[in-house]
């Protein structure tokens, strides 16, 4: 395994542990879904923020275009 490849697995394993702590906090609603939030963050962050920096990059002509084509796949698969 190469370093990012372990760094991925320790934080994997960081909030697999997390989540396991959460189970026996008696909070409820949505105050555990905020603390479960961040074993999400812990594992994904890096996935987050290159999805939004992209998003942030991208013009508007190629937004029109990524959802014209997504409406045209819906209309085709739809049975209306």
């Amino acid at each position: 395994m190469n370093k990012k490849q372990k760094k991925a697995l320790w934080r994997i394993i960081a909030a697999a542990v997390m989540t396991a702590a959460l189970e026996l906090l008696p909070a409820e609603g949505w105050v555990k879904l905020a603390l479960y939030i961040i074993p999400y963050m812990t594992v994904g962050y890096e996935t987050l923020i290159k999805t939004a920096s992209r998003s942030m990059r991208i013009s508007s002509w190629e937004w029109r275009r990524w959802a014209l084509s997504r409406w045209a796949i819906i209309k085709r698969v739809s049975p209306l």
